[in-house]
């Protein structure tokens, strides 16, 4: 019993060990104490074999309620939630009620959206890219439209998924899929991953920006593109399997709110932004065009050897520090999409294990930007 709740890989990193689920794809960070306990646990079949084995190294111990305990973790590192499989839904030729073209580095999308609110949800991001007038050719149709209490995505006349309205960031992030897999003529399993983070680039070298919500990420990055930073993505980082290079995702930098006065200052234009309401949590944003001049060479990959945790705090000093690995990984594993295969898994933790961990707390601006630079030292 013990055995079959093993992880499938493990890596050991800056102190801690990674471990990888096969049948939930799931990432575990543990320590090494935890982790001794855990091989304890694999390397017997009943809770008596475990109470000696512990108990010969540690009197006293409560191994009984421990050995469940470690059995609970497992059995949860190894559940899969249960995924309704595709509908019969056949592709629908129906009048669409809005449609936009985009011309995305060498390709040109034609979407459609069925409703103002689907419209909402995936436009503005896009709108830099907006073409003035139907071209005379695309390469990829997108049709975005609701049925009976699902939104769906179709591709080239071919349904990709249903989502549910109540949790429009899937939807969005297997229409990012779609856009990224067609401007590289790829598969979806042709990606290592998509990380719930931005990609900053100077002198050919990237550097991951991580953050959980309301910390500043975006609005960092933001002034980084004010002060002459590349910006390859705002909130989805593409990693591409075979290289393990960093790849531009289309999408503007999405500014909340609370930053309006802050980026009027700093980034020229700014005020004269549409803003567009979002939800009750995200409240209203805007969306500042990290590519003005269409530069930006979605062929292109970036080695990536940096990861930094940004924190606004209030009265806070600037301090830029190493982030222990566990920290950055609950940061960015959990709102991230990572391909569910072994290899792909075993070439993420191959890369993890180079990457250096930083934090940047702080409540100056210009200062954090200084320090900042230090990452590309």
């Amino acid at each position: 019993m013990s055995k079959a709740l093993a992880p499938t890989l493990e890596q050991p990193v800056g102190g801690f060990h990674l471990l990888w689920f096969e049948t939930s794809n799931q990432y575990l960070v543990v320590d090494t104490a935890l982790y001794e306990l855990l091989q304890h646990f694999l390397a017997v079949d009943t809770p008596k074999a475990f109470d000696r084995l512990v108990n010969r190294r540690a009197q006293g111990v409560d191994t009984g309620m421990l050995y469940q305990d470690l059995a609970s973790v497992l059995e949860q590192a190894h559940h899969t939630p249960t995924k309704a499989p595709l509908p019969s839904l056949n592709y629908q030729t129906k009048p669409h009620c809005i449609t936009h073209y985009y011309r995305i580095g060498p390709k040109v999308f034609e979407v459609h959206y069925d409703s103002e609110a689907i419209q909402q949800l995936l436009h503005p991001k896009l709108s830099h890219y907006s073409l003035k007038h139907p071209p005379e050719r695309t390469n990829v149709v997108l049709d975005l439209y609701q049925s009976a209490d699902q939104y769906c995505l179709f591709k080239d006349g071919v349904l990709l998924g249903t989502y549910s309205p109540e949790a429009p960031h899937v939807l969005q992030g297997e229409f990012g899929m779609a856009l990224l897999c067609s401007l590289h003529d790829n598969e979806e399993m042709d990606w290592l991953g998509v990380f719930h983070a931005s990609t900053v680039v100077k002198a050919d070298r990237a550097v991951l920006l991580i953050g959980n919500s309301g910390m500043g990420k975006s609005t960092f990055t933001a002034l980084l593109h004010a002060h002459n930073y590349t910006i390859l993505a705002d909130d989805m980082a593409p990693m591409l399997f075979k290289d393990r290079l960093l790849y531009a995702y289309p999408s503007g930098i999405s500014i909340k709110s609370g930053a309006f006065d802050l980026l009027n200052t700093h980034i020229k234009g700014f005020k004269a932004l549409d803003s567009h309401y979002i939800s009750p949590y995200k409240g209203t944003v805007k969306y500042v065009n990290p590519d003005p001049r269409h530069r930006l060479d979605y062929q292109r990959g970036y080695a990536c050897r940096t990861m930094v945790q940004i924190q606004y705090q209030k009265d806070h000093p600037t301090i830029l520090e190493p982030l222990a690995l566990d920290t950055a990984l609950h940061t960015l594993i959990p709102e991230s999409w990572l391909a569910p295969k072994e290899s792909h898994a075993q070439a993420f933790l191959d890369w993890i294990k180079t990457v250096r961990f930083y934090s940047l707390t702080y409540s100056d601006h210009e200062a954090a930007l200084i320090k900042f630079s230090e990452c590309f030292e």
